[in-house]
């Protein structure tokens, strides 16, 4: 579901993660080049190394992201709650012979 407002929501989201700090896209990076097919044969020996690093708080730009999916979330709610009784998607009821 595609609305001008969840596109601007995620859109936000998107450009809070972007402002994540330095360390963070680093251990972003670091995690994505561990599921990398040719990295698998030692990837938990790393994973373990890279959890040491992880940070015990969600960085200020998680916690943003988070609240525009959140809202973009609620916007595709409200469109589908008002498609709930549209013609469209509602379907005649079966009589099975009671």
């Amino acid at each position: 579901m595609s609305t001008e407002e969840v596109k601007q929501r995620v859109h936000k989201a998107l450009t809070a993660l972007e402002q994540a700090p330095d360390d963070i896209r680093e251990l972003e990076a670091q995690i994505a080049g561990l599921l990398l097919p040719d990295a698998k044969r030692h990837a938990d020996s790393a994973f373990r190394a890279l959890v040491q690093r992880v940070p015990e708080r969600e960085p200020e730009s998680f916690v943003a992201a988070k609240r525009a999916l959140i809202e973009a979330m609620k916007s595709v709610a409200r469109v589908l709650s008002h498609m709930w009784d549209d013609d469209r998607y509602t379907r005649a009821g079966f009589d099975f012979g009671e």
